[in-house]
């Protein structure tokens, strides 16, 4: 019966009764809360009202455990209607801790099973995947501490494509070595004062006992002294631009020693040589240029010459130096063993090239050849 105020009366009207739907408001799929009352791994729980007469699929139950379930298959009967195997993830078996006495359990009933969605272990995590932030710290602002387990004092290597592992205690002061596919780094003894690693092909390098002066005057090379000693070598002495300044105890001036800037040889030749680079730019100072030249193969008939020219530019002006010809025999002659040589001294300006040409003439018949080694030394 309703009441209803029409035009100031009051009427007592009968209303037809509009019955409950089965899923609203509700009282069947989401009966509330209640207290577990029953034993380890056996869940039994009822609601002070609105206890349902079967359970629904997608009923939302929360339980208060009295127990730890310590089994894979723990069982929750509500309102008396039935043990069903509680499970997690879906349909995957719980694991012992996953109901705490100290935190409501919230399951959702799948039409066999109740699906635990809070479990207290959360499992294991295999992987992290992400293209952004995959951790994060929700609860303040501090930073996130991740903990890998490892021995005090050791690395954290790869053991395989994926798996991670940690060393032993690395020596204080020691050097780490690769352990190879799969391998634990470690690490060396403790090197002696100033002493050297040995390499020890495919074993980890040592350090060495090779021995060395603790000090050598400037300038002074070291060279060794025996397989396992150096010392230092006073008789040869370098200043910081890298020129010898003493040869077995004589002073040096200018370079200090002989270079040799540039080499040409050319064996086989049957004709005239264009210009052949000794130096390409050479700095100022003293060169020697030295030409020789020998009889490859012989004429037929007749004879044929060959001679060398070089050429430089010293502080004002170009020059040229010819040797002396060397004549190419002919076959009347039992072997090609004619040769010429010459050594040129000159002065050569600062970026000024050193080269040479060769003028060759012909036999009367045939090909004669010549072979010509040319080089230039720089002696201060």
């Amino acid at each position: 019966m309703k009441k209803i105020l029409i035009c100031g009366l009051l009427a007592m009207v009968a209303l037809p009764a509009f019955a409950q739907t089965a899923n609203y408001p509700e009282p069947q799929l989401s009966p509330s809360y209640a207290a577990d009352t029953g034993s380890v791994n056996a869940l039994t729980a009822s609601v002070a009202f609105g206890c349902p007469a079967a359970y629904t699929t997608g009923m939302f139950i929360k339980v208060l455990p009295n127990h730890n379930n310590t089994t894979t298959t723990p069982t929750l009967n509500f309102c008396n209607i039935g043990a069903k195997t509680i499970t997690e993830k879906g349909q995957a078996a719980v694991v012992a801790g996953d109901l705490i006495t100290t935190q409501i359990a919230t399951f959702v009933y799948d039409g066999t099973y109740m699906e635990l969605q809070n479990p207290h272990t959360l499992g294991g995590v295999s992987s992290i995947t992400g293209d952004g932030t995959i951790i994060t710290n929700l609860g303040s602002t501090g930073a996130v501490t991740l903990t890998v387990a490892g021995t005090s004092g050791g690395i954290v290597y790869f053991s395989s494509n994926s798996a991670w592992g940690s060393t032993g205690l690395l020596t204080q002061y020691g050097v780490l070595f690769g352990g190879g596919s799969a391998g634990a780094p470690t690490a060396s003894a403790q090197g002696a004062s100033n002493m050297p690693l040995i390499g020890q092909g495919a074993s980890n390098p040592v350090w060495s006992t090779i021995q060395y002066p603790t000090t050598c005057a400037t300038g002074d090379a070291l060279y060794g002294v025996s397989g396992t000693q150096l010392g230092c070598l006073t008789g040869l002495v370098f200043n910081s631009s890298g020129a010898a300044t003493t040869y077995d105890g004589i002073t040096l001036a200018g370079i200090g020693l002989v270079a040799v800037e540039g080499v040409s040889d050319k064996t086989a030749q049957t004709g005239s040589l264009t210009t052949q680079t000794l130096v390409t730019t050479g700095a100022a100072g003293h060169y020697l240029v030295r030409v020789y030249i020998d009889q490859n193969a012989l004429c037929t008939t007749g004879t044929g010459s060959i001679y060398a020219t070089v050429s430089w530019t010293d502080a004002t002006a170009s020059h040229t130096a010819v040797t002396v010809p060397l004549t190419l025999a002919n076959t009347s002659i039992s072997s090609a063993n004619g040769y010429i040589d010459a050594a040129i001294p000159l002065w050569s300006a600062t970026s000024s090239a050193i080269s040479y040409t060769t003028t060759y003439g012909a036999c009367g018949s045939g090909t004669a050849s010549y072979d010509i080694h040319a080089e230039v030394e720089r002696t201060n």
